[in-house]
């Protein structure tokens, strides 16, 4: 953990043959949840004691990605086995799986009122559920293969994300989605190869979008 004012670090917590692939901290900042490509339960870190606690494996395959919800009640986990599980973070009881995606889970995003989770995976479609249901809501298509990374503004209005254009598997593009209506508000274009990464900034004005062309590309949303 690192000092971001200082750039100094902080302290280094470790799980012996760990390979993490993604982690979040709590939004109070106390604790951090992480997974790992080689085991299929998470991790969920008290950052003063540098200690873990390694929760219930329910999953049957290793994990990808997780998401804290903004309020810090729920947290969600996917990874390889397509599943999604959605966990009481107080608890760490398993609240409801949703089942659905049919390859392996790239990302997962809650809409900053936790009311949404939208997924991602290793295919075209984007799945947004109802997290207090724990069902479906909408698919979101427009994709050509692989959905790489998803993004929710702050302000929650505004989905983002980035793969390649239905009908041409070698046009990247992100598309821009309505969170009320969720229909497409746009379709931003200019990188060359696959893009890899996407943030908004605070005021929700602006979007920056990474990819294997070599380029960052800021953009005003619109």
């Amino acid at each position: 953990m690192w000092d971001t004012a200082s750039g100094d670090l902080l302290n280094q917590y470790s799980k012996f043959m760990a390979s993490f692939c993604d982690l979040a901290f709590s939004p109070d900042g106390n604790s951090l949840a992480s997974v790992d490509i080689n085991y299929k339960s998470l991790l969920f870190w008290d950052l003063a004691a540098g200690e873990f606690t390694e929760w219930e494996t329910l999953h049957t395959e290793k994990l990808r990605t997780l998401a804290f919800s903004k309020d810090g009640k729920w947290i969600a986990t996917g990874g390889k086995d397509t599943d999604i599980i959605l966990w009481d973070a107080a608890t760490a009881k398993a609240v409801s799986t949703l089942k659905g995606h049919t390859q392996s889970i790239n990302t997962l995003v809650f809409t900053p009122d936790g009311k949404y989770l939208i997924s991602s995976a290793n295919e075209p479609e984007i799945f947004v559920w109802d997290v207090a249901a724990g069902t479906l809501v909408t698919k979101l298509t427009g994709h050509a293969l692989d959905v790489n990374d998803l993004a929710i503004s702050p302000d929650g209005t505004i989905l983002a994300s980035a793969g390649d254009r239905e009908g041409d598997f070698f046009t990247p593009v992100i598309f821009l989605w309505d969170t009320t209506t969720w229909t497409q508000l746009a379709a931003l274009t200019g990188h060359t190869n696959s893009i890899t990464g996407l943030d908004f900034s605070s005021d929700s004005k602006m979007l920056v979008s990474a990819g294997y062309d070599g380029t960052l590309r800021l953009w005003v949303v619109p």
